[in-house]
């Protein structure tokens, strides 16, 4: 894990660009994947309580105790 997680990753994003560019707006509402729309923020905090649930295997009563050791 520790090859993936303290890497930079840059992924080129373009040819989904211009897919979804290329739909008609029938379609774009039908099919959302513009990236500039998604709440990132959001997005990165459900992964974070994925990866502790299912890789690290902790469960989810911690999660107070753990921000507190975090905030110290």
């Amino acid at each position: 894990m520790s090859y993936f997680a303290l890497r930079e990753w840059d992924f080129d994003t373009t040819n989904v660009e211009n897919l979804f560019k290329s739909l008609n707006e029938n379609d774009q509402k039908e099919f959302p994947f513009d990236m500039h729309t998604i709440d990132w923020e959001k997005f990165m905090g459900i992964k974070y309580l994925g990866m502790r649930r299912y890789i690290v295997k902790e469960d989810d009563k911690t999660i107070p105790y753990s921000l507190k050791k975090m905030n110290m």
